[in-house]
Parts: C-alpha cells; sequence; structure tokens
C-alpha cells in the first residue's frame, strides 16, 4: 500500500509538472526548457506567452500569421541562447509577448 501511494505521488508530480509550462516538461531537454520547467514564476510566463501566441495567431489574417511565426522562430532562438539564466529567459519571454501584440495591432486584432 504505501508502495503505490509512493508511486502515485510520484507520478501525480510528473503530470503536474509536465503540464507547468507551455510544452510538455517531461520531454524538456535544453537548458533553457529545463529552467523554464524548474522555475514556477519562468513556467507562468512561458504559459501567458503561450495562450497569448496562440490566441492572437487564430485572429490574424496569412499574413500576419507568417509574420508571427517568424517572428516565434526568432523568439526561439534568442530563448535557447539564454540556457538557463533566470533573467535572460524572463527577458526573452517579455520581449516575445509584446512582439506578438505589435503584429496582432499592425492586422488590428486585438492583442489582450
Amino acid at each position: 500500500m504505501l508502495r503505490a501511494l509512493s508511486l502515485f505521488s510520484v507520478l501525480s508530480l510528473m503530470i503536474a509538472n509536465a503540464e507547468a509550462a507551455s510544452f510538455n516538461c517531461n520531454l524538456a531537454k535544453s537548458p533553457s526548457e529545463v529552467a523554464i520547467c524548474n522555475d514556477k514564476t519562468l513556467s507562468r510566463l512561458d504559459e501567458e506567452m503561450s495562450e497569448r501566441f496562440f490566441k492572437v495567431r487564430n485572429l490574424l489574417p496569412k499574413l500576419g500569421q507568417v509574420a508571427l511565426r517568424s517572428a516565434n522562430k526568432t523568439f526561439l532562438q534568442r530563448r535557447n541562447r539564454c540556457g538557463s539564466d533566470r533573467q535572460c529567459l524572463t527577458f526573452q519571454n517579455q520581449n516575445f509577448m509584446e512582439r506578438t501584440c505589435e503584429i496582432a495591432q499592425s492586422h488590428n486584432v486585438a492583442c489582450e
């Protein structure tokens, strides 16, 4: 019974951790992904960024979606260069959220 409870606890933590960021933390490999998964503040910021990205993407016309995908690619490259530097990760995430809103506004789409 104790073993079953321990296994349940470990699995519950793994599932909670896997859903903490906008990606599956159980598959995190890069230092930036691991840092995001291990930091509640970074994880919440990542979730907020992801929600904004998908909300805006779904409202943009095709041309705006192309611009947003390009900005996302640049963001991921910059984020990955941060490694596990919390300050850098925070800056890159906030910068991308601002860029997402700029793209949205340039296509007359609400960001928030």
